[in-house]
């Protein structure tokens, strides 16, 4: 499915998505173990707790699906994902001027695209060269130390973390990018 990203979008509507991004999301590259083999393959997800922003960002770029996710306490958490490689790449190329906070994961995955090797004769998989499979590792590497961040004071002149005017940063550090880790399995939205 193409994504509205090839068409002109209002440039304070594409600032307002990174930034959203930038400050609710996760760019970066997904691994998973099928048939004793690594397999690599792009991700955004950007989650919240109120339906009305992530919504906006499918309607923006045209692309990706809605999960919903309900807590053991009854909130609700709903993630836009973007997972197919063309689309991430074209709404990448049109919020990368506008990163800040996950620019360089941005440019990471932009790279990954470079290694994606084409199918070989009926669609089938081929199997990738050893450099390739290497170059995909490194990505994957580099974007997961880019998204695991520890619990780190932006305030160093606060003796400690409970201190007023203090602000502490954390990441939930898993590989399923869910902000909960109550969180029920995920229903699709659309």
């Amino acid at each position: 499915m193409p994504t509205r990203a090839k068409q002109v979008i209002d440039e304070a509507k594409l600032g307002w998505a990174a930034g959203f991004i930038d400050g609710e999301g996760y760019i970066g590259i997904v691994r998973q173990m099928t048939n004793g083999r690594w397999y690599y393959r792009p991700a955004i997800d950007v989650g919240q707790s109120r339906p009305a922003p992530i919504l906006l960002l499918r309607e923006l770029f045209g692309a990706g699906r809605i999960v919903k996710q309900t807590a053991c306490n009854g909130t609700d958490f709903y993630h836009w994902v973007l997972t197919g490689p063309v689309q991430i790449n074209e709404v990448l190329t049109q919020l990368l001027p506008h990163l800040v906070v996950k620019k360089q994961q941005a440019e990471l995955v932009l790279k990954f695209r470079t290694t994606v090797v084409p199918r070989g004769s009926k669609g089938k998989f081929v199997h990738l060269p050893d450099a390739v499979f290497a170059e995909r590792e490194a990505i994957w590497a580099a974007t997961k130390a880019l998204n695991t961040v520890q619990a780190e004071r932006l305030n160093k002149e606060t003796p400690t973390p409970t201190g007023e005017g203090d602000a502490i940063v954390r990441s939930h550090g898993n590989d399923n990018h869910e902000s909960e880790a109550e969180m029920s399995s995920p229903t699709t939205i659309q």
